[in-house]
């Protein structure tokens, strides 16, 4: 079976496993006004609730995932949160709502890290930042599905149908990803490095944050989630509140950004950093790559949420998300290259764990407890200050990139990733 089909099943899987999670986004003032709810409350339901189930579960089904078939385990969780975001619209209150969430959370701790997993067992060490952002294209095309249909679905008929209309293709999808994708070996490509059978749960964590690159890697791509989720969890509700969008516009206007900007910088800061890396031999152009994007991503951000209108204000996010997103694949490549192919998976939840922490976890209600602290002296733009405050982040995330450069200089490739297989795929059983 085609590597490439594998990598976009993977993709397109992880684009719902965005769409359920990002719309939410879109609905949530209505959410907000239904059961009268605060900024930071929203903010909880969003990110926090969420990201301590989903992080935390990550890290033992990726265990797992290292020992057993990773499809079994990727299909049966796309299946259960699908279920339960079609469950999410059957809440009757907050604390129903709540646990819905959780449990599309908990679905979804069963996919990322094993997908990780495999990914890198099927390209070479010079071809994982570019299959790694074509797979992480999949959260810019869940966006686009989510926020511009859940956006229409909800105006016209309600948030309530929006969540069912959205839960029910990731069952069709479970079924069809279990009948057509085939498991990779583990290793195979990597040149004689072993897929040990993995230790204890404890002793496997501990064995990946001992690591001094793997930690610097993981602390990069932690900060930079930071960001991305502070800005896509409260774009919608920015538009809205202080530009005067509606709910449909907002939708298509995220999803826009998504189309035209957060998909192309993923997919091109992969594809570039491959280049580089394949040229010079030299996995540290993949850190020396990511900090530039992300110093350059500072200003435009910061200068689009003051924006007096709303064209200038798209078109500045649209640059800094563009920039933002180039720096993915890379950051995804450097963990992954760090550690031996038995470690994939767990280290994949790992770095998931504390992305998902600070960014899904702790930004939107962060954002929301700011924005909520300033509303009484800035009204509507209060959001403008807590996304500022987030948007920060992205000067200690280009630090952390520049302060890894040493670390991923000391990762070695080996000679033959130069060379691509112009047959059948050997890392494929």
């Amino acid at each position: 079976m085609n590597r490439h089909f594998i990598t976009i099943m993977l993709a397109v899987t992880y684009a719902v496993s965005f769409m359920d999670r990002q719309i939410f986004t879109i609905l949530q003032e209505q959410i907000k006004h239904e059961f009268l709810l605060s900024d930071a409350e929203v903010g909880l339901l969003q990110g926090f609730s969420f990201a301590i189930f989903y992080g935390g579960l990550a890290i033992p089904v990726a265990w797992l995932a290292d020992r057993h078939n990773r499809i079994n385990i990727i299909a049966t969780s796309l299946a259960l949160w699908s279920l339960a975001t079609a469950a999410c619209g059957l809440a009757a209150n907050y604390t129903q709502l709540m646990a819905s969430r959780i449990a599309v959370a908990v679905g979804e701790s069963g996919s990322l890290a094993p997908a990780h997993s495999m990914i890198s067992d099927l390209f070479p060490s010079h071809g994982r930042a570019r299959a790694l952002g074509i797979f992480s294209m999949g959260t810019g095309l869940g966006m686009v599905c989510g926020l511009a249909g859940g956006g229409w679905v909800g105006f016209h008929y309600g948030w309530r149908v929006a969540f069912f209309v959205f839960g029910a293709p990731g069952i069709i999808l479970a079924i069809a990803l279990k009948l057509t994708v085939q498991e990779p070996k583990r290793g195979t490509v990597d040149h004689g490095q072993q897929a040990e059978r993995p230790k204890s749960l404890f002793r496997s964590i501990a064995q990946v944050l001992a690591r001094p690159s793997t930690r610097m890697f993981i602390l990069c791509q932690a900060l930079l989630v930071l960001c991305g989720y502070a800005l896509l969890s409260w774009l919608p509700s920015l538009m809205i509140r202080s530009f005067g969008v509606p709910q449909t516009s907002a939708g298509l206007a995220v999803a826009a950004l998504a189309l035209f900007a957060h998909m192309p910088g993923t997919f091109l800061g992969g594809h570039l950093g491959d280049r580089f890396v394949k040229r010079h031999g030299d996995l540290s152009v993949l850190a020396k790559l990511s900090a530039v994007f992300l110093a350059l991503a500072f200003p435009f951000q910061i200068a689009a949420l003051w924006m007096p209108s709303f064209t200038p204000m798209f078109l500045l996010v649209g640059v800094s998300m563009f920039l933002m997103q180039m720096s993915f694949g890379p950051v995804l490549s450097l963990v992954q290259c760090s550690v031996p192919p038995g470690e994939r998976a767990i280290t994949a939840a790992v770095m998931a764990f504390f992305g998902n922490l600070l960014g899904l976890g702790l930004a939107p209600v962060t954002v929301g407890f700011i924005s909520d602290t300033f509303a009484p002296a800035w009204g509507a733009d209060s959001l403008r200050v807590g996304l500022s405050v987030a948007s920060a982040f992205l000067v200690p995330a280009a630090l952390a990139c520049v302060a890894a450069i040493h670390q991923a200089r000391a990762i070695k490739t080996h000679p033959a990733d130069a060379v691509e297989s112009k047959s059948s795929n050997p890392a494929l059983g």
